[in-house]
């Protein structure tokens, strides 16, 4: 589905990601997960255009996405849910899902997709008309996945979905994760919390440094001695 093949990206005369390739296979949960500043959140961000890259390509079943602008990615039916929830704290809970809907022309459509995941997180619904910036912190990353989701995405980025967030609520995160998978959505997570993301994942990446390091299973790579090390405190 998704293929990104030696990307480099830059920050100014900065060279940030080195040459970065990985693949998402439809029906597949991958994790890319790394130490803070080696380049997790820039991947993302090259992946759905936000930051372009210098060379490589990138794309999503066949077509290439190398150059298309953030705001068109919804075209190719990917969706991201942003580190930090990004949700708009002075609108509602509905007006926030409504700009999930932005490039939809049938509006039918989009109340339809809106009450389904007023369904599907039944905790929304209840505070519908809540400003967004009065949700708790797992509420507002449930408000971030659900408008991702309004867009109807094939394949979903997410980028530290558990962050700030207790233990319990980074339990309920991971499970809506398994659930959306279940449900038929691809999924490249971006996450510190290196335990859960590889018990969840088809398969894994470790990037350090701007480059893939290691990459393999799920279970292949939460039992190997370097990643165990490093990643999951073992």
């Amino acid at each position: 589905m998704l293929s990104v093949k030696n990307i480099r990206c830059s920050y100014g005369n900065i060279e940030v990601l080195k040459g970065i390739s990985l693949k998402v296979e439809e029906g597949q949960i991958v994790a890319l997960i790394g130490a803070n500043g080696a380049g997790k959140t820039t991947t993302l961000k090259a992946i759905s255009g936000i930051l372009p890259i210098t060379s490589g390509s990138i794309t999503i079943n066949n077509v290439d996405i190398s150059r298309e602008k953030p705001y068109n990615m919804v075209k190719h039916r990917m969706s991201q849910v942003p580190e930090g929830r990004q949700v708009f704290p002075e609108l509602s809970v509905l007006d926030n899902l409504l700009l999930g809907g932005y490039a939809i022309k049938d509006k039918k459509c989009v109340n339809d997709r809106i009450d389904n995941m007023l369904e599907f997180f039944p905790r929304l619904r209840e505070r519908a008309k809540q400003h967004a910036g009065t949700l708790s912190g797992g509420e507002q990353q449930m408000l971030a996945i659900a408008r991702a989701l309004v867009s109807d995405p094939k394949l979903l980025l997410m980028d530290e979905p558990s962050m700030g967030l207790s233990p319990k609520l980074v339990g309920e995160v991971f499970d809506i994760i398994v659930d959306l998978k279940n449900q038929g959505i691809t999924i490249l997570l971006v996450e510190q919390n290196a335990h859960m993301a590889l018990n969840i994942a088809d398969y894994a990446y470790v990037i350090q440094t701007g480059e893939i390091v290691i990459s393999g299973t799920g279970h292949d790579m939460s039992a190997n001695d370097e990643v165990r090390k490093a990643y999951l405190s073992e």
